[in-house]
């Protein structure tokens, strides 16, 4: 074929719709569907046009003149469609619905609540029963080791008939006292279970006033649990206000207490205090006294040594193969 035919073919390809789309349209429709519509635009213009919905919906008594493209858009708005070029031609189809913005959590970066929520699986509630059927006491233990060691405070569990660790997902476990310190409020469990990932354990030397801390257990738990409230861990989330001398509640030894300023209920004994910016535990809640202007929490400082947790204040390890 010769190339000056190609070009006026090509020519032609382009120039035909722009034309079509000017060329004059007179429509007269009474209450006919919107696939037969289209149809009489189309054999009017020469040009394809096309419906992607709506086809049988139908459109009421028109009568209207002009371009192809306003009477198309006539239509189209009739039927709840929008217009669009296609090829040579035109289609009429549901306007494009705007994407759906992003959640707010992924538009805002809060590296807390990612820690908050990565310790939480790890924190159990403890109930020690004084008889089969009545329970002494409460508190919050956390997973401290993968051979099925946790950690909690001596008072929640010391003269127990039997002790329950309970997690949020309800796989509950009874448990045994591996080993327990009451100088420092300390009790380290065991239950028949296998731990994949205990709670990083850091160095609280590195704790300075004003570092953003939290400490997540189960307050008030067997209270809520009584009214049908589900297990829940709660988390507050603190400052560190001092860290001062104290003494060990039984020997009366020099030891560090931090103070801050969290909320502390019943039940929250034994919950792990850790580091905002990265899960790191730097203690366990000791012990609460209240003060005319609100509330003080000491808390212990523990290292890992060997198979257990060796205190700053003490040359004495806790083993965690006591109980083996």
């Amino acid at each position: 074929m010769n190339p000056r035919r190609w070009v006026v073919l090509a020519l032609l390809v382009a120039v035909l719709p722009a034309a079509a789309a000017e060329r004059s349209i007179t429509l007269k429709v009474t209450k006919q569907r919107l696939s037969e519509v289209v149809r009489q635009i189309s054999e009017q213009a020469g040009v394809p046009v096309r419906v992607a919905a709506h086809a049988q919906k139908e459109i009421p008594t028109l009568d209207v003149e002009g371009s192809l493209e306003k009477v198309l858009g006539v239509v189209a708005r009739l039927a709840g469609l929008t217009v669009r070029r296609e090829g040579r031609g035109y289609v009429l189809e549901p306007e494009a619905k705007p994407a759906d913005p992003p959640p707010l959590s992924e538009l805002i970066s809060n590296p807390a609540a990612d820690v908050i929520a990565s310790v939480k699986p790890r924190v159990a509630l403890v109930i020690a029963y004084l008889s089969a059927e009545q329970a002494r006491a409460q508190g919050t233990a956390f997973v401290a080791g993968t051979d099925g060691l946790l950690v909690t405070n001596a008072h929640v569990v010391k003269g127990a008939a039997a002790i329950q660790v309970v997690f949020a997902d309800g796989t509950a476990y009874y448990a045994v006292i591996a080993a327990m310190d009451e100088d420092k409020d300390l009790a380290v469990l065991r239950v028949p279970a296998r731990f994949p990932e205990p709670l990083r354990l850091g160095d609280s030397d590195e704790l300075r006033e004003g570092d953003d801390v939290a400490l997540t257990g189960y307050p008030l738990a067997l209270e809520l649990l009584r009214n049908g409230i589900p297990l829940y861990a709660s988390t507050a989330k603190a400052t560190v206000n001092a860290v001062r001398p104290g003494r060990s509640l039984v020997h009366q030894q020099s030891m560090l207490y931090i103070q801050i300023d969290a909320p502390i209920s019943p039940g929250n004994s034994g919950a792990p205090l850790y580091r905002l910016d990265s899960g790191v535990f730097i203690r366990i809640l000791f012990t609460l006294r209240r003060f005319f202007y609100g509330y003080q929490c000491g808390v212990l400082r523990l290292r890992p040594f060997g198979f257990g947790f060796l205190s700053d204040s003490t040359a004495d390890a806790v083993p965690f193969s006591a109980a083996q």
